[in-house]
């Protein structure tokens, strides 16, 4: 199923988006922040963020795939809701959109100049990772691309 994921995206973009994609017959969805350790993939299966497990301390741990830096929850427990700062940047991600529809929505983004910091696809690698961690993956090209002007 197309859909569109849209994370700290402001009301009068978030609109303008939405009004495009139903056009489109695109889903789209705003995900609201306590649901950014959840990961990617789930999300994008619509699965509704986890509940904050009481008496359970935020440890920042996140579902992962072991790699440096990215810890993982023990098998079986739910990741807590993430209760710390919203990520400044609005991004929006592309899952199952087809080549056509992709095309077609980034021309009447720009048409519409609609402003989005991040743009990304859902990936077999980032549907695994959280939101935070894709959000830091993409300040992290983004410095790349930069750096290498």
């Amino acid at each position: 199923m197309e859909q569109v994921l849209l994370f700290q995206v402001q009301h009068e973009e978030a609109a303008e988006i939405v009004n495009l994609l139903a056009a489109m017959k695109v889903k789209c969805r705003e995900i609201p922040v306590h649901a950014y350790r959840q990961t990617i993939g789930e999300l994008a299966k619509g699965k509704q963020p986890l509940p904050v497990e009481r008496g359970v301390p935020d440890t920042g741990l996140h579902r992962g795939n072991g790699e440096a830096g990215n810890p993982q929850v023990p098998e079986g427990t739910a990741a807590a809701d993430y209760q710390g700062e919203a990520p400044n940047e609005s991004l929006m991600l592309f899952c199952d959109v087809g080549e056509k529809h992709f095309n077609r929505i980034l021309s009447q983004l720009r048409m519409r100049a609609v402003r989005i910091d991040y743009k990304a696809v859902l990936t077999p690698v980032n549907k695994e990772w959280n939101v935070l961690r894709l959000y830091a993956e993409l300040a992290r090209e983004k410095a790349e691309y930069e750096r290498m002007r």
